[in-house]
């Protein structure tokens, strides 16, 4: 017999089914997170030709993010949450993501200040 809000688990599953449910809402979760992340660095490098003055500058800014992108998402996969698979790949992405956030704050700022001004 399947329990009522239960997709798929009989009741005899107990903890197991509330496990996997909590496996699948991780990894939708981690999903959602890489996705914004990977907005965020998209958006910070697509916008860093437009605030900076040489293209010295472009391309240190932008391989500067890019290896501390790198650096950071591989040790927090790694070694920081010791996550395999699917799981591996979806927190190396959120981690890199994540350094661009910050600098895509930074530079929806600067654009938001120079169309207004």
């Amino acid at each position: 017999m399947l329990k009522a809000g239960c997709l798929g688990c009989a009741s005899s599953d107990g903890p197991f089914c509330r496990t996997q449910h909590d496996r699948v809402n991780q990894m939708i979760a981690l999903f959602i997170l890489a996705v914004l992340t990977l907005a965020a660095a998209a958006y910070a490098q697509w916008r860093l030709p437009f605030h900076t003055t040489t293209a010295t500058s472009r391309w240190s800014t932008g391989l500067l993010l890019l290896g501390t992108g790198l650096a950071f998402g591989f040790v927090l996969a790694q070694y920081y949450l010791e996550t395999e698979g699917l799981a591996w790949l979806l927190v190396f992405l959120s981690g890199f993501g994540l350094v661009h956030v910050p600098a895509a704050f930074i530079l929806f700022l600067k654009r938001r200040r120079a169309a207004a001004g």
